[in-house]
């Protein structure tokens, strides 16, 4: 990588008659996160903890609303950090954040570009994906959900919010409900740090029906109907804004696999199904640090369920026979939530911190 080779090529014309010519090329650098040179200041592995290189050779991106370019860029190779604790550590909005890795995402201008995208590393509390106290409704709809509203107004704005959370279920409806305080004057975004924050166009597209479900598909699968068109009569499979959540496939790449189950068999089986230990599947989500985030609560996706309205796709990780998989809840369910965001391209690292939990890296927006 960034070497610049010369070769010689021979050229015989149609007369027989042979010429030498010399040809540079250019072995382009790895590209940089966050400031740092993917390949030289952070390493690449194959194995264990660390940054890996994702390709995506074998998905497809099917939306006619893309351009060709556009689709381009959703399958250039990705760096995303797998393993079970690897040195991906941040300070963001003076707290503890994770960087999942530099990622294609659709920008405000139409072009897919790369950016890096960043989890808190603690839940903000269990909270409804969605629920409207005055009609007792509730859908699965994430542009206009309870969830993404708060995440995007209070939330965003350091602003304490107090509203009506359901706290009792039955038969898939709400049957109780109570008032809860949120002090994001103190736990929101605070302000400078919402400067370094980018505004982007989130995929919400829904995975179709495969064997009556539709969360039965490996981590490539999800990636490539994540960035698609389906989804329910209605819903918009595109979001803007600033605060989300993450995708199954942010999930499935998370891990490094282990000694029984590689990475690249975790990877090929469906995330339904990384609960079993019949199969070995165990090492794929105990290799997982999304999945180690927060090991009290169910936490939830952005992405819902295509046969039914008032669905989500959920990483379950409360120690039951599931744990690990992708599995659903209603959107009126007490879920954690873990906000994600994408950091502007100008936000780098600044000081000696290496990326432990010990020692976090520290950013900087550069003007």
């Amino acid at each position: 990588r960034g070497e610049t080779h010369t070769i010689k090529v021979k050229v015989t014309d149609e007369y027989g008659n042979e010429t030498t010519k010399e040809e540079r090329i250019e072995i382009p650098n790895y590209p940089t996160l966050l400031g740092k040179q993917i390949g030289k200041d952070i390493k690449v592995v194959t194995e264990g903890e660390g940054l890996y290189e994702v390709t995506h050779c074998n998905e497809t991106i099917e939306n006619d609303e893309l351009s060709e370019e556009e689709k381009e860029g959703f399958l250039l190779e990705e760096y995303r950090y797998a393993g079970k604790n690897p040195d991906n550590y941040i300070t963001f909005n003076n707290e503890t954040w994770r960087i999942i890795g530099l990622v294609n995402v659709l920008t405000t201008n139409g072009t897919v570009e790369q950016r890096v995208k960043i989890i808190k590393n603690e839940s903000i509390g269990n909270l409804n994906w969605d629920y409207n106290s005055d009609t007792n409704k509730f859908e699965n709809n994430w542009s206009e959900s309870s969830l993404q509203k708060l995440l995007n107004n209070e939330y965003y704005n350091s602003i304490d919010k107090t509203f009506e959370k359901c706290t009792t279920t039955s038969n898939e409806q709400c049957i109780s409900h109570s008032a809860i305080s949120l002090n994001f004057s103190t736990t929101g975004i605070k302000e400078n740090d919402r400067k370094m924050i980018e505004t982007v166009n989130w995929n919400i597209a829904i995975p179709p029906v495969r064997s009556t479900y539709n969360h039965t598909y490996p981590t490539p699968s999800f990636y490539q109907f994540e960035r698609g068109t389906n989804t329910h009569e209605g819903y918009s499979h595109t979001w803007k804004g600033n605060i989300g959540l993450i995708y199954p496939s942010d999930y499935g790449y998370s891990t490094s696999g282990g000694s029984t189950n590689h990475r690249s068999s975790c990877l090929t089986n469906k995330l339904n199904e990384w609960h079993d230990s019949g199969l070995n599947l165990t090492d794929c989500y105990q290799n997982s640090w999304i999945y180690n985030l927060d090991n009290e609560a169910n936490y939830w996706t952005v992405i819902s369920n295509i046969t039914d309205t008032r669905a989500i796709m959920v990483i379950i990780n409360t120690g039951d026979t599931m744990n690990g998989s992708i599995r659903f809840g209603g959107s009126i369910a007490s879920c954690g939530v873990l906000p994600v965001l994408y950091l502007k391209k100008e936000i780098t690292i600044t000081g000696s911190g290496d990326g432990n939990e010990t020692s976090p890296y520290e950013l900087i927006k550069n003007t």
